[in-house]
């Protein structure tokens, strides 16, 4: 007994000292701005749930559509929202066996994917499922998940092991499978998109390029990824900015020593990111990856699960401001 409270004493004395030596980010003086940044208003709840597209506020609120959910609801995107195993379209709730975890919709059908990393095609004109397809074992789930993706006449599933699921939807039928992570466990897509007819994926660990005549991938340690029509932003938990062309080749890159970056967005011809550890900061930087300017910012306690950008504003657990205000 007394061997094992000295071995507890030993492995809690080696954890504060890991805390202790834990090395933040620190702005240069030339790139530091000479004023803080203070939210603007305040939101009439915290966020509790996001996506890409909007956030879901505690008390049903969703934004910027400044809609309001049933309670328990939150929202995936402007047309659906989820409790549990039940969807939320066009006001009509539609239950299901299994958790449900993202969804899209396009016209009359709805792509939904589980949990238990299945995945169902939803007629909503005839009221039931038209493709079912199961994508075998899941190791493990990172929090953010990337939301199948309609293009032309196929669907594009994310799956939560790692993969894309290619199907035709004429012929409701499985076309391909793609890997996208090499890992076994926690390598779920994060990010799916379609730029200049060139699909875009990630896990944590690796992005994919896939156009007419190119397949290209390479591996990085990816905590987000933004996209405009012509070039990719990568951000690393090394804290490494990387832009990419849609052919994954390097353009730039600039590393900020132990940077936690946090909701990069983009505001017209600049990227804003928040970075939060010793002190919290709003980071400006233009699409070349030149003149970075650093402003102290004056917010709410900041962690990935309450910060959320869309159309310019910056929105922290219950306040906001408009990126495009500051100068």
């Amino acid at each position: 007994m007394k061997k094992q409270y000295l071995l507890l004493i030993a492995i809690a004395l080696f954890l504060m000292d890991g805390c202790s030596s834990k090395k933040y980010y620190e702005p240069e003086k030339k790139v530091l701005a000479n004023k803080t940044i203070s939210m603007q208003k305040e939101l009439p709840a915290k966020i509790i749930f996001f996506t890409r597209d909007d956030a879901t506020l505690k008390n049903g609120l969703v934004i910027p559509e400044n809609k309001k959910l049933p309670k328990g609801f939150v929202s995936l995107n402007k047309d659906l929202a989820k409790k549990g195993y039940i969807l939320l379209v066009n006001d009509k709730q539609i239950k299901f066996k299994k958790l449900i975890v993202q969804a899209v919709k396009k016209d009359n059908l709805v792509a939904i994917l589980f949990a238990d990393n299945s995945m169902t095609l939803f007629s909503l004109d005839k009221n039931k499922a038209v493709l079912t397809e199961n994508f075998g074992q899941l190791l493990g789930l990172r929090k953010f998940v990337a939301s199948p993706l309609f293009y032309k006449d196929l669907l594009v599933v994310p799956t939560l092991n790692g993969k894309l699921a290619i199907f035709n939807l004429k012929t409701k039928k499985l076309i391909r499978e793609i890997v996208v992570s090499k890992k076994d466990y926690f390598s779920n897509v994060i990010f799916l998109a379609v730029r200049n007819n060139t699909l875009i994926a990630a896990s944590r660990d690796n992005i994919i390029s896939i156009a007419p005549g190119l397949f290209v991938q390479k591996e990085y340690n990816i905590k987000h990824i933004i996209a405009d029509d012509n070039n990719i932003y990568v951000f690393t938990i090394e804290g490494d900015i990387k832009k990419l062309n849609l052919e994954l080749k390097e353009i730039k890159s600039i590393y900020l020593k132990f940077a936690n970056i946090i909701a990069p967005t983009f505001v017209g011809n600049n990227i804003y990111f928040v970075e939060y550890g010793d002190g919290t900061y709003l980071i400006k930087i233009d699409k070349n990856l030149e003149n970075l300017k650093v402003y102290e910012l004056d917010s709410p306690s900041i962690d990935d699960s309450n910060v959320f950008t869309k159309n310019g504003i910056l929105y922290i657990k219950d306040e906001y401001i408009d990126l495009k205000s500051i100068k």
